[in-house]
């Protein structure tokens, strides 16, 4: 609705895993390699400069007090290992004996050149994980994994989020309100540079090897967070669509977000778009007509549950669907938020325009290329659900009114 700060169910979510198109920053990190491997500090300096965001301030670097704790579980089918870091629960206080908790994180060293007698072979790619369980992030960024990994002879660190997947400090009570207070953005930094020293640094032996604080979306707001507040811990920042400007009063437009969107779909057909609008204009048409019209809209999108007298609940199940459509509109087949095809606006643009003035069907058609790209989701649809059920709901719905207030609106 116009004037929100939030986006549809699942809402303000940026989580497209934009780190995967960006192959353009392969020239960056090509570049800091070799003046690394030059060791021209003055070069170096320049660089960070001109690429790097920049560090006007700093956090006082957290007390590292974490104890080391490693449990390996072998991935069968992954090219990663599952570890776990005895994180420090509260790192701005003074207990003498800190609360802690389990964080998980993933180790890929197949590619990397470690140190010898002192010397780095290859740097550190270190995802600094967002909103959703840390292994769909891994298995949907193999331009790092597989990439850049292989090009730079890195190593891949991908730590989780607190409070996402499966690193919750309370267990099923993590979000008891006695609990939640911990669950800031400036501890989940704080986390990472403590597992870096702790974890990278001392047992694995990479000191004098850079590292590189990769991330998409709101993993790369932490990014570039985290090359801000931690300069002593991060060497670059790659923060691949990255918000970090969408928030009050940076001047940043409240419809940016819906422009970018539309214009995704308007790329691949100016009908598409000029459709799915006369469509949701029917739409809000036919539910102002009361129970007749909502009956229509129900046999045209088959919800599981009784529609809102207003249809909200399918006008934001279809928003949801249609952004997500654009925020991973790959070139290849993928499953990150839901199964979709390559190109699945074009695809989902092309079955739109074939129904012509039909635009309530063709709308249908083409959210269809989202919600059921497999054609398995049964005989109705739960328009309560928008993403994969590995996305912390619950967590990024607790972020998005306490720290992440972007102001997003449409004129719709």
């Amino acid at each position: 609705s116009k004037g929100s700060n939030r986006k549809p169910r699942r809402s303000n979510r940026r989580i497209s895993s934009g780190i995967n198109a960006e192959y353009g920053g392969t020239i960056l990190f090509l570049t800091a390699f070799i003046v690394w491997k030059m060791k021209t500090t003055y070069c170096l300096l320049l660089i960070l400069c001109t690429l790097l965001i920049s560090t006007t301030f700093a956090w006082k670097a957290p007390r590292l007090a974490g104890k080391l704790k490693e449990v390996r579980d072998e991935g069968a089918s992954t090219n990663y290992t599952v570890r776990w870091y005895i994180q420090t629960l509260d790192h701005f206080n003074f207990n003498t004996q800190p609360a802690t908790y389990k964080q998980r994180y993933l180790v890929n060293d197949q590619f990397w050149n470690p140190p010898v007698n002192g010397q780095c072979g290859g740097p550190v790619f270190f995802y600094t994980g967002n909103e959703g369980d840390i292994t769909l992030f891994y298995e949907n960024t193999q331009f790092v994994t597989e990439v850049l990994a292989a090009e730079f002879q890195a190593l891949i660190v991908f730590a989780e989020h607190r409070y996402y997947g499966e690193s919750l400090p309370f267990g099923n009570s993590s979000f008891d309100l006695s609990n939640v207070g911990y669950f800031t953005t400036e501890q989940a930094l704080a986390d990472y540079a403590q597992l870096i020293q702790d974890v990278i640094k001392t047992q694995m032996g990479a000191f004098n090897c850079p590292i590189i604080a990769v991330g998409g979306s709101y993993g790369g707001m932490l990014s570039a967070w985290f090359r801000m507040k931690f300069p002593e811990t991060v060497d670059i920042a790659y923060a691949a669509s990255a918000p970090i400007f969408q928030f009050v009063g940076t001047g940043v437009s409240d419809e940016a977000y819906n422009i970018v969107a539309t214009n995704t779909f308007t790329r691949s057909s100016a009908n598409c778009s000029n459709g799915v609008r006369t469509a949701f204009q029917q739409i809000q048409k036919l539910a102002s007509q009361g129970q007749k019209g909502i009956q229509a809209l129900t046999q045209q999108f088959v919800p599981c549950q009784p529609l809102q007298p207003d249809a909200s609940d399918l006008i934001n199940w279809l928003t949801g669907g249609l952004t997500y459509m654009a925020m991973t509109d790959y070139p290849y087949p993928a499953n990150f938020l839901e199964p979709m095809p390559a190109w699945p606006v074009a695809a989902g643009c092309k079955i739109m325009d074939s129904f012509g003035s039909n635009v309530l069907q063709g709308l249908f058609g083409l959210i269809s290329v989202y919600y059921n790209g497999t054609g398995e989701a049964g005989s109705c649809f739960d328009m309560s659900q928008q993403t994969s059920s590995s996305l912390g709901d619950m967590a990024w719905d607790y972020q998005a009114c306490k720290e992440m207030l972007f102001p997003i609106s449409s004129n719709a």
